[in-house]
């Protein structure tokens, strides 16, 4: 991974993504093959773009659980673009993590919204959140996917013998 890319998203906020297989590239050189994400650890003196107290450190994901959501979401923008091609960009946004981090609460490093190019289409978003918790050692993931227009209006209508 270029780390200088890294640091940019960082300092500048997110990268955008027109076409979906930019952002798969980015993500195969971004996790490996081991799905390693690395990270920016700054200690707590460092100052904003300072790197010389800044380190990338490379975690691990926390369990298998972590492992497949990662490579579910790989494989769902690769259904995307098979199936949607030209519909849907990405962006991509990443936060320093503070090497003296320490709260039970979970701070998300690493987003990745996909979001269909025209706004007209309707809100739709497929997530994917990386965090860590006290420890900064690995990471966990969470996904979304935000419910179609349609389902947003009309879920509630369908009832009970809903297929």
């Amino acid at each position: 991974m270029n780390e200088r890319e890294l640091y940019y998203i960082a300092d500048n906020g997110p990268r955008e993504f027109r076409e979906l297989p930019k952002l798969k590239l980015f993500f195969d050189d971004l996790f490996g093959e081991n799905l390693k994400l690395p990270s920016i650890i700054a200690s707590e003196a460092c100052l904003p773009n300072s790197r010389s107290l800044q380190r990338i450190q490379y975690l691990p994901p926390l369990n298998s659980e972590t492992e497949l959501t990662v490579r579910n979401y790989l494989a769902g923008l690769e259904e995307l673009e098979t199936n949607e091609p030209g519909l849907f960009m990405g962006a991509v946004s990443y936060l320093i993590i503070s090497s003296n981090y320490s709260s039970d609460s979970p701070f998300y490093f690493f987003n990745v919204n996909i979001h269909p190019r025209k706004r007209g289409i309707g809100s739709q978003n497929f997530d994917l959140n990386c965090f860590c918790l006290n420890d900064v050692s690995s990471y966990r993931t969470v996904s979304s996917l935000s419910p179609t227009r349609l389902e947003q209006l009309c879920g509630k209508f369908v009832g009970p013998n809903r297929e």
